[in-house]
């Protein structure tokens, strides 16, 4: 076989939930093609997807030394961080991603996920206002702003927010779409690891 049917094997067989088998395909097709980017942002996704942070940290890692504008890798490598708690590392990771690509909503989101880990609650607003800006319709950043404006004591704002939560959809419709999303695609990495924050956040 040559890289890419083992990076494709790689991913079909993450799809179906067989994660051993994704990870020794992922591993044959580093072997043949140990500079390809590509490669190791899929494997590193797979080890954010399982839990194994330090190891996704080390892959993501490599991937950005080899191509420099890996966007994904960037995000991923915030989200990361974030799970280890290196809230000053995460930050940085994704205020590049977001420079890199301004466009994408969740990038925003989960810049705002950081500051307010780091609890800096005006720059985790002001990202999950972004957020919405790109995307109205995403419940989750509606979420954390109801809890911004109750720790600031905007207890109307905090209400307004809330409401607009619950009027959207909810946390098993958002697990939904990210499942349709993988079956869709099973290529899609960012998608596993929303994923896996959706199943963070119902712990």
């Amino acid at each position: 076989r040559n890289w890419n049917a083992w990076n494709k094997l790689a991913l079909a067989t993450m799809s179906l939930g067989a994660f051993e088998e994704a990870e020794r395909a992922f591993e044959k097709s580093i072997d043949l093609v140990p500079e390809k980017a590509e490669v190791r942002n899929n494997y590193g996704t797979l080890l954010l997807h399982l839990g194994r942070y330090e190891e996704a940290i080390e892959v993501l890692e490599r991937a950005m030394v080899q191509d420099s504008v890996v966007v994904e890798a960037v995000e991923l490598l915030g989200i990361a961080y974030l799970q280890l708690n290196q809230r000053d590392k995460a930050i940085a990771m994704l205020e590049r991603a977001r420079i890199q690509a301004p466009g994408r909503w969740q990038t925003h989101y989960r810049l705002g996920l950081a500051h307010e880990r780091l609890g800096t609650d005006a720059a985790a607003g002001a990202a999950f206002r972004r957020a919405l800006d790109l995307a109205p319709d995403e419940p989750m950043p509606y979420l954390h702003l109801a809890r911004i404006h109750e720790r600031a004591g905007q207890q109307q704002a905090a209400v307004e927010a809330l409401r607009r939560f619950e009027a959207l959809e909810p946390l098993k419709q958002e697990v939904d779409r990210y499942r349709q999303a993988i079956r869709a695609n099973p290529s899609h990495p960012a998608a596993y690891a929303e994923l896996g924050m959706v199943f963070s956040r119902t712990g």
